[in-house]
């Protein structure tokens, strides 16, 4: 966090930039730092949505939703993981797909993960959420009493 504080204030020319979302690299990375360190969470999860919302090159968009996928995650927010990774980052990659995948399950959102996989046409991982969440209701059901 020091150090992006120190290159923050360096002038202009010794600055650089990077990947989004990172291109104003000093300022961003001590957002990604607040947000780690639950120092100016809030501030540095909004700035991370403003980037992503304000990104117009749809190439670039998918990066900037896995890191604050990621971000998310980190702090706990798995619902709005879910949420934001289920509309972002479908269809982006295979390794993207397990991600979400885990995520759902740990979040408890099969339901998301069954729409996201009709929505990319997956059969097979279509047919897998709906036998997972079968055998969730059968063993969440209460037994039947004999009288």
């Amino acid at each position: 966090m020091q150090l992006a504080e120190y290159g923050s204030r360096l002038d202009a020319p010794l600055q650089y930039s990077d990947e989004p979302p990172f291109q104003d690299f000093y300022h961003a990375h001590m957002q990604f730092f607040k947000v780690l360190l639950n120092k100016g969470r809030d501030e540095g999860l909004a700035y991370f949505r403003e980037q992503l919302d304000a990104e117009p090159d749809e190439r670039d968009r998918p990066l900037l939703a896995y890191v604050l996928v990621d971000l998310l995650m980190r702090s706990g927010r798995l619902q709005e993981a879910v949420d934001l990774a289920a509309e972002a980052l479908t269809g982006v990659s295979e390794e993207v797909t397990g991600s979400l995948i885990e995520l759902c399950l740990e979040a408890d959102r099969m339901p998301t993960l069954r729409e996201v996989m009709r929505r990319q046409e997956d059969p097979v991982l279509f047919a897998a959420v709906l036998l997972s969440e079968q055998r969730s209701a059968k063993t969440a059901a209460p037994a039947p009493m004999n009288g």
